[in-house]
């Protein structure tokens, strides 16, 4: 699948199972990727789909190697959850993003990506064929978001000092000073 020409890989992480998704997400997930007819589409999908079956450019898989998968040079966009590992993964090999953050941090994740120029989000209850068509094809067909992604994991990568020295460092630096200054971590320990 690989080799027949440039690829969008989907994957939601391995705790939500795109099959428990309501019937309209995976009606304008299908329909609005299925669009895309110039690509592959590799989707991690729980059972077999019968209405992706009218899209001959969508292929579901039970499982995929996803870093491997990202790391190909055929790989063009990520749709993801913004799973932190997932953005980390993707920015690593320089694939752009469609985000569709599902719960708890994701929400947050896919706001920063969109911040650092790594894709696009659309959120959950936006999900439409239109929605999903049109973010896909505006990162896919402009090459800043690939740039973006490169350029944050050459920052990323850039190891300026170590962890052990600056853990040493920042350790010594509060030895010498007075922290009564400095709040206290307990403050934040009651979330509600």
């Amino acid at each position: 699948l690989m080799k027949k020409g440039p690829v969008v890989l989907v994957s939601f992480g391995t705790i939500a199972q795109p099959s428990a998704f309501p019937k309209d997400w995976i009606h304008g997930l299908v329909e609005g990727l299925g669009r895309l007819s110039n690509f592959t589409v590799i989707w991690r999908f729980d059972i077999d789909l019968p209405e992706a079956a009218q899209y001959p450019n969508i292929h579901l898989v039970p499982w995929l190697p996803q870093r491997d998968l990202l790391k190909h040079p055929n790989t063009k966009l990520f749709v993801t959850h913004a799973g932190y590992n997932s953005l980390l993964e993707s920015t690593k090999e320089g694939v752009p993003m469609l985000l569709i953050p599902l719960f708890v941090d994701q929400f947050c994740n896919a706001i920063r990506a969109v911040r650092l120029g790594l894709g696009i989000k659309v959120f959950k209850n936006e999900i439409s064929s239109d929605s999903i068509h049109d973010a896909a094809s505006q990162v896919l067909n402009d090459p800043r978001f690939g740039e973006r992604a490169k350029a944050v994991d050459a920052m990323l990568s850039d190891k300026l000092i170590s962890a052990e020295k600056a853990l040493s460092y920042r350790m010594e630096l509060l030895s010498k000073h007075s922290t009564k200054h400095l709040p206290r971590l307990y403050v934040a320990r009651n979330m509600n």
